[in-house]
């Protein structure tokens, strides 16, 4: 359990590095903090499923709007059927996989 633990506290480390690295509050103090801040809206930023928005670095593919721009809507409603479907959410994870693969992350879970 604690080498899990550790394991997690590095993971934590390292993905705040990458877009929180000024905030050093967690937990409850965080969400304190920061519940209404939200990200601007920006080529920088693609939109996800769960409204938040991963930062990018790269060309999204063109089926993947700007985080909170035109087509983010859609963009949901063409996503949520394939979820839903264990074969759709197969073959989102293999496209996925397949343009990691081709050295293209910020395109990586883009859809159909």
């Amino acid at each position: 359990m604690a080498a899990r633990r550790h394991g997690l506290e590095l993971l934590r480390e390292a993905l705040t590095g990458l877009e929180t690295r000024d905030r050093d509050e967690t937990g409850a103090l965080y969400v304190r903090a920061y519940d209404g801040v939200v990200a601007p809206p920006g080529p920088a930023r693609a939109a996800t499923l769960d409204g938040a928005g991963a930062l990018v670095s790269g060309e999204t593919s063109p089926q993947r709007p700007v985080h909170r721009g035109p087509g983010a809507h859609r963009f949901a409603r063409t996503l949520y059927p394939l979820l839903d479907d264990p074969a759709g959410a197969a073959r989102l994870a293999e496209d996925a996989r397949r343009r990691l693969a081709h050295g293209d992350p910020a395109c990586a879970g883009a859809g159909p």
